[in-house]
């Protein structure tokens, strides 16, 4: 049982979501290294470590001059096409602090209402409050799905983002989710957009794969060409493993 009281050892025994320390190298308040999640058939429980201090904004006077939020966004019914749209998932929910100087000023849970376009978050309607604990780096939120029929927190697809008043921001690298397995990919294009016939040893992307609590087989890698080169001049596409 995890409580939402600061005591963060509630914690230990629940697998961790590691996220990549050079994602967001600006600002350290934002920058996400762990991340967990507990769904119970009531409440669904999040806990995220960061580099720096968490809500790490600045208050002057008890008013804002710098805020930081964090969301954590719930897919319930695992369809995209409903919710808000963010990161792949379409979110029927999502538990939204807000805060600076390392703490919590508000905390609530919204509801996304279908009638709104999927990119407006003024669909999000507030259902109610989020119990949250905040630490110096850490920060445990418990979220209450709306009385609704059909709708429970059975396996929910769930992504952390915080950002701050500036612009900044991080979000988890893996879909967090109870089920036992996860395989995060990123693909990073390098080089020029545009290639020059006879170009030779041009490296075009970098991929990433990490995986978490499972051994996965990676079997292809589908790409696309695009442009007006002909494909005949193109040849020894490869990968190559720079691991070593």
């Amino acid at each position: 049982t995890v409580y939402i009281d600061g005591n963060f050892a509630d914690w230990n025994d629940i697998p961790s979501y590691y996220d990549s320390p050079l994602d967001q190298i600006y600002n350290p308040n934002l920058n996400i290294l762990e991340s967990k999640i507990l769904a119970e058939r009531d409440r669904l429980s999040v806990y995220v470590n960061v580099e720096g201090t968490v809500l790490g904004g600045i208050g002057i006077n008890g008013t804002e001059e710098l805020v930081d939020s964090l969301s954590v966004f719930i897919d319930l019914d695992d369809d995209a096409s409903t919710g808000y749209s963010v990161g792949g998932i379409g979110a029927d929910m999502v538990g939204d602090i807000y805060g600076w100087d390392n703490g919590a000023i508000k905390a609530s849970t919204l509801v996304f209402n279908n009638i709104y376009n999927q990119d407006d978050w003024n669909g999000f309607e507030i259902s109610g409050t989020a119990p949250v604990a905040v630490g110096t780096s850490e920060i445990e939120i418990r979220i209450y799905p709306p009385r609704t029929p059909g709708i429970g927190l059975e396996h929910p697809k769930t992504l952390v983002l915080l950002q701050n008043s500036e612009g900044y921001s991080d979000m988890t690298d893996f879909l967090l989710s109870d089920l036992p397995g996860a395989l995060d990919i990123n693909s990073y294009s390098m080089g020029n957009d545009v290639l020059a016939i006879g170009s030779d040893a041009i490296a075009l992307s970098r991929i990433t794969a990490r995986s978490r609590l499972a051994s996965p087989i990676i079997t292809a890698y589908n790409f696309q060409i695009t442009g007006t080169a002909n494909l005949n001049d193109i040849s020894n596409i490869r990968i190559v493993n720079d691991t070593n």
